[in-house]
């Protein structure tokens, strides 16, 4: 009984914390966008309180975050020496696409090559010619003369260039074949 006793007296261990949690763990927005975070501590006796207005946040606007350009951040928050974070992916958005050349004259049989250049909402910009969807295609070979509109497509954004193809020249016929000049 005397151990029972000693143990009610003894002062309990105070709880300390060990852990921080960020809610949500993860975001991901596109330029312009903002996200709330909150954080949660959690203590050495598996109690939980909420500790957004406590933390020292980095990386962010305080518990917020905006998106001012494309990429991964880290927002941070830190209460006691102990540290918490969150990922956040901002996607750029295309804006515009740009063929270039805009126009092209070629012959029949000849080939046309384009570039695909996006402009993002960012107001960075990428080569995506490679990675854009083409109708009809590109290179482009004229087969038969004519005008033709080629397009690129990325995402949400497409572009397009002129293309005439024109008539190849095969002879040349001088009529009548054979004349004849008198010169006096």
């Amino acid at each position: 009984e005397r151990l029972r006793a000693q143990q009610a007296s003894a002062p309990k261990p105070e709880k300390k914390l060990v852990s921080i949690t960020i809610s949500p763990k993860s975001g991901a927005l596109t330029i312009g966008g903002t996200q709330a975070f909150s954080a949660t501590g959690i203590y050495s006796d598996n109690s939980t309180n909420n500790i957004t207005g406590l933390v020292q946040w980095a990386g962010g606007d305080g518990s917020s975050f905006t998106a001012k350009k494309g990429g991964t951040f880290t927002l941070t928050a830190t209460y006691q020496g102990i540290s918490g974070s969150a990922t956040i992916i901002v996607k750029k958005l295309p804006t515009a696409l740009v063929v270039s050349p805009a126009q092209k004259t070629i012959k029949i049989n000849e080939t046309a090559s384009f570039t695909a250049k996006v402009t993002f909402n960012d107001w960075s910009a990428e080569d995506v010619t490679g990675k854009a969807g083409w109708a009809p295609m590109n290179p482009f070979t004229g087969t038969a003369a004519g005008a033709y509109t080629i397009t690129a497509g990325y995402e949400n954004v497409s572009g397009s260039a002129a293309v005439t193809v024109q008539k190849t020249l095969k002879a040349v016929s001088v009529a009548p074949a054979e004349r004849t000049i008198k010169i006096s």
